[in-house]
């Protein structure tokens, strides 16, 4: 995952989640050509473990290889980015996880599977990855840690191109770990106020992020809409968003379809043509939580080869019930403070709410008069709505403010 860091330190506009992990590579027939091999983590060389290492011991026919991971990630960003704002790009990735259990991997000879025979020079079997599969490790739960950050200055052409390395990733634990304080939705408000370098809104209106595009792949075809829908249950209410895009027939996600919300509950595919795909739905999967890092996303089944493997378009319709899109939600009795003197980062911890859902915000104003020697400040400021008045109290350390008191309410 990538992010643009602004000058506060604040993280805003993440992408969507990537997974790297080493199989056997599919062919367009289904047939795996590559396979894992060669080598116990202890008997590589630190010095030749130039990729993200995950190493286990196969031997296919008569040859053997040392199989590595080498992930390059691409990052291209607009012209004109203000850099008095948005100061660099971070690169955020989960510590290297085995995707193999190395114990069963070697028994005194090459060994993956117990189909077929042969000995230490010929083997004739397909292997079956599935019995090394480690079990115990949710890569999607696992927290993401800075490892490279890239000032805006340093891209060239507004793009940059990383290897993440086995040296970049090897010690991921000790960097900063990712907390999302932003989301990708957009706000408006009924109502503004700054004080203390911070911008405060009421009775919000929120419209929910479209979603991504780019793990789905597919092939250029005139004629062809294709619809990535999302759905999500916000406070017992299913909203639903819709990314499409022209001119392009789908065949596959790439190991993960993600959405920046942990409360995204359904992702399907749909494409829209005049001809034999017309109104089809060709994929549509159940979005599981990742509210560590406030993302939904789905993966694959695990195959033979592949712990995760591309979701695969359908060739037939499958189930799926179509709706409207709704991508706005509003929140009447909600305040949302920013950060100090950042206005562009709103964190989650600055959500207040007043009354009951259908209390409605009219304005916000700073308390004047000293209420008294040694209480001054202590309720900065007032929420008006239209059930009555409603005072702030201030926090202490990173609480932003601490309670909520009526003043004069119905």
């Amino acid at each position: 995952m990538v992010v643009y860091r602004m000058v506060d330190g604040s993280t805003v506009a993440n992408s969507e989640l990537e997974i790297f992990a080493s199989d056997g590579g599919e062919s367009e027939d289904g047939e795996y050509v590559d396979y894992v091999a060669d080598g116990m983590p202890s008997k590589v060389p630190e010095s030749i473990r130039y990729g993200g290492f995950i190493g286990t011991k196969y031997k296919h026919t008569t040859c053997t290889n040392n199989f590595y991971i080498l992930p390059e990630i691409v990052i291209n960003i607009p012209e004109g980015i203000d850099t008095r704002i948005i100061e660099s790009v971070a690169i955020y990735s989960t510590r290297i996880i085995p995707i193999y259990d190395f114990e069963q991997t070697w028994n005194g000879k090459w060994s993956l599977s117990d189909r077929g025979s042969g000995d230490d020079n010929s083997y004739t079997w397909t292997a079956d990855f599935r019995k090394l599969f480690t079990k115990d490790v949710d890569l999607l739960q696992e927290p993401l840690y800075r490892i490279k950050e890239i000032k805006i200055r340093d891209f060239v052409e507004n793009c940059h191109k990383e290897k993440l390395t086995y040296t970049l990733l090897k010690n991921a634990e000790s960097q900063p770990v990712f907390e999302p304080t932003q989301s990708l939705h957009t706000q408006v408000a009924g109502c503004y106020y700054e004080y203390n370098g911070r911008l405060h809104k009421g009775n919000i209106r929120t419209r929910l992020f479209a979603g991504y595009s780019r793990f789905c792949l597919g092939e250029t075809e005139e004629g062809m809409t294709t619809k990535l829908i999302c759905r999500l249950d916000i406070d017992n209410t299913r909203k639903q968003v819709c990314r499409s895009v022209a001119a392009f027939r789908p065949t596959k996600i790439r190991r993960v379809a993600s959405y920046p919300d942990y409360r995204a509950v359904q992702f399907a595919v749909t494409v829209d043509d005049p001809g034999s795909y017309g109104g089809k739905c060709l994929l549509n999967v159940k979005l599981d939580a990742c509210e560590g890092n406030n993302y939904a996303y789905a993966i694959g089944t695990p195959s033979g080869n592949a712990k995760y493997p591309c979701l695969r378009m359908s060739r037939s319709s499958v189930e799926y019930e179509q709706t409207d899109d709704d991508d706005t939600y509003i929140e009447t009795n909600r305040v949302q403070a920013s950060a100090t003197n950042n206005m562009f980062s709103l964190p989650f911890a600055n959500s207040y709410r007043f009354g009951v859902s259908e209390e409605r915000i009219i304005a916000i104003a700073t308390v004047v008069d000293e209420l008294s020697a040694t209480r001054f400040g202590a309720f900065p400021l007032y929420v008006f709505t239209d059930r009555g008045v409603w005072s702030l109290e201030s926090g202490t350390g990173e609480v932003l403010y601490s309670n909520i008191l009526p003043v004069n309410h119905d």
